[in-house]
């Protein structure tokens, strides 16, 4: 399952602009966080979001005041690494 919220904050434009900024300020660098909402949300989702942002930040401004696109880079690469399998080593 990929999200317990109603999936219209995925497909609707407006939704969607106040969900993803939402989870990012809430879950950046937030351990505890992201474990929370991993079974309850695709955390590639927050990847596709912030991948579509640094390569159209003009239609994201709404984003960047709530968070400075000086960070969207390291936003996107700390959701990517959240979303890669964990290997054990036993």
């Amino acid at each position: 399952m990929c999200t317990a919220l109603p999936f219209e904050y995925i497909q609707q434009a407006d939704l969607r602009s106040v969900l993803m900024p939402s989870l990012v300020l809430v879950l950046l660098k937030n351990e505890a966080g992201v474990e929370a909402i991993r079974n309850e949300f695709c955390l590639s989702w927050l990847v596709t979001y912030l991948k579509d942002a640094l390569k159209q930040s003009e239609k994201y401004k709404n984003f960047s005041y709530m968070l400075s696109p000086k960070y969207w880079l390291e936003a996107l690469e700390y959701f990517e690494n959240k979303t890669q399998p964990v290997v054990s080593n036993l």
